[in-house]
């Protein structure tokens, strides 16, 4: 398999992977002021033209023109992808949809998705027989995974000797979850300031700074909804308000046979009149190297207006032919939204004649 086979198949499995996000909380969000989101200004911001929108009403998915004049690494793969749709419910009913469905889940096989704000204890990690050939991996440290510096001095300090027995393979399971609980927690504390750095090449990979850009390029794109209802993207989740939805997940999922591990941040915000989650990959093991999804829904005629982008960024297949697997990975990762969004609108539509 290709290396854009490879990243496409990593997008695959995180766009897919998407788990419950529910909160305890009572909290009435309060109104927000002093600029109010409505269908004519996402439309003026997502820079939708009349062609699209009857496109939208007419029951499509309209595949809208991501401003990309200002490339954050000409050398880098970034897939960005952006979608519009409507659905024929109201935004609210279409937000308890996205915040508490698993989008599209049912392409996947042998997932599993920890909540770890609302437990205890941080799960345990088990690294299996079948699971030698990424325990190798992540030992060696190259360019297939995603470790700091200092994290792999950590692991290759075991002294671990292939074959590994259930011993070994035990000692790496407890060193590997030190890793992700100590990233976990850097990152509840400092938000994206507490994101420790890849090593990769020999050099430096930082996923805050990718994600400061990122933020500031969906900023340009969507600047008044991101601010307004999502809260500060670089915000620490303490500083984001009692209004704001929030989910600390561990995620592991088989992507081309590998057990890869991400740590997930969603969080969002669900009115009468306004939609907006943001679903972001703060640590991914293997493959690919970070992930953000935004979405927002507003009320349009008789429903609800969803604009959806992404981006997903990796080194692993950058340099020499990198615009055909930029080409390839937009397309996989184009098929996939669609069907995501496809399946969001109707359970939406579902659940809006099931309370009518």
């Amino acid at each position: 398999m290709s290396d854009s086979h490879r990243v496409c198949m990593a997008v695959l499995m995180c766009l897919l992977l998407v788990y419950p996000l529910v909160t305890n909380s009572q909290t009435t969000p309060e109104p927000i002021d002093p600029v109010v989101v409505d269908a004519e200004l996402l439309i003026k911001l997502a820079r939708l033209t009349e062609d699209q929108l009857s496109e939208v009403r007419a029951g499509g998915i309209a595949s809208i023109q991501v401003p990309q004049d200002k490339p954050l690494d000409a050398n880098s793969f970034d897939i960005y992808t952006a979608f519009a749709l409507f659905i024929d419910a109201p935004t609210a009913i279409v937000g308890r949809v996205l915040m508490r469905r698993q989008w599209a889940s049912a392409g996947i096989s042998g997932a599993e998705v920890w909540r770890l704000d609302t437990s205890p204890e941080f799960p345990p990690i088990e690294f299996q027989e079948g699971d030698s050939r990424e325990v190798k991996r992540l030992l060696k440290g190259r360019d297939e995974v995603n470790l700091s510096a200092g994290e792999l001095r950590n692991l290759q300090g075991l002294d671990l000797d292939s074959p590994f027995d259930e011993a070994e393979r035990a000692r790496f399971s407890t060193a590997f979850e030190d890793i992700l609980q100590a990233r976990y927690e850097r990152y509840r504390q400092d938000g994206l300031e507490g994101i420790a750095a890849y090593q990769e090449g020999g050099k430096n990979w930082s996923p805050a700074e990718h994600f400061q850009l990122v933020n500031h390029y969906w900023d340009e794109w969507l600047p008044i909804v991101l601010l307004q209802y999502s809260g500060e993207l670089s915000q620490t989740s303490a500083d984001m308000g009692p209004n704001i939805i929030q989910a600390f997940l561990l995620a592991r999922k088989p992507v081309e046979d590998r057990p890869i591990y991400s740590l997930i941040h969603r969080f969002g915000r669900v009115q009468d009149d306004v939609v907006a989650a943001v679903h972001r990959e703060y640590f991914v093991s293997g493959s690919y190297s970070a992930m953000q999804i935004v979405l927002i829904g507003v009320p349009y005629r008789s429903g609800t207006l969803v604009i959806l982008g992404a981006d997903t960024f990796t080194e692993k297949v950058a340099g020499f032919a990198s615009h055909i697997k930029h080409k390839a990975g937009r397309k996989v990762a184009s098929k996939l939204m669609i069907g995501m969004l496809q399946d969001v609108r109707v359970h939406s539509m579902d659940l809006a004649q099931g309370e009518n």
